[in-house]
């Protein structure tokens, strides 16, 4: 019995290794992955209202594979900030934060706009950060915020709606509820 729980910790750590790139002893040696690559550092991105001294407030991340884009919510810039990742055009593309209506971005307890250093979290967003556009794709994004769910829509990169939390104030207050995390059910996969 001892030697089948020793056997089954060294496959669960090779797996691990060989399914990070590190079963070969260099980074981004696995063939997973975007362009044969596995999880590996490339370069670093300049992002706007943010440096060392910064205190970062990102959340959530989506990635959309066919267009090497990756969307992260971010509340020092109170936007989805739209990412190409590609090789050569790694850079931010855009700052999702005008349209239909505004994140929150980084509020204090009284829901003043304040430096994220300073901010609750209950009155901060946006937070989560799901596709919803045709098959689970990013040409729709949902974006979760204080009291509100805002509809990004990729292509134009503006908030194309908001759909307000339903008995709650939209913005401020002690009642005020912050969205989070999401699921996402498209409705031909619905049971």
């Amino acid at each position: 019995m001892r030697n089948y729980l020793l056997l089954g910790a060294i496959f669960i750590a090779v797996s691990t290794l060989a399914g990070c790139g590190g079963g070969s002893g260099s980074i981004g040696a696995s063939t997973s992955g975007v362009g044969g690559l596995g999880p590996h550092f490339s370069s670093d991105i300049a992002v706007n209202n943010f440096t060392a001294a910064t205190t970062a407030s990102f959340d959530l991340t989506f990635i959309d594979l066919a267009t090497t884009t990756a969307y992260i919510t971010d509340r020092n810039n109170a936007s989805v900030d739209k990412i190409n990742y590609a090789t050569g055009n790694r850079g931010v593309v855009a700052y999702i934060n005008s349209g239909a209506g505004t994140f929150s971005g980084c509020r204090n307890a009284a829901n003043v706009p304040v430096p994220c250093s300073a901010a609750v979290t209950a009155n901060s967003g946006p937070n989560g950060l799901d596709g919803i556009g045709p098959g689970g794709n990013g040409s729709l994004l949902m974006a979760a915020d204080v009291g509100q769910l805002m509809v990004v829509n990729t292509a134009t990169n503006t908030i194309q709606s908001v759909i307000p939390n339903v008995g709650t104030p939209v913005v401020g207050g002690a009642n005020n509820r912050r969205n989070d995390e999401g699921c996402f059910l498209p409705a031909n996969a619905a049971g």
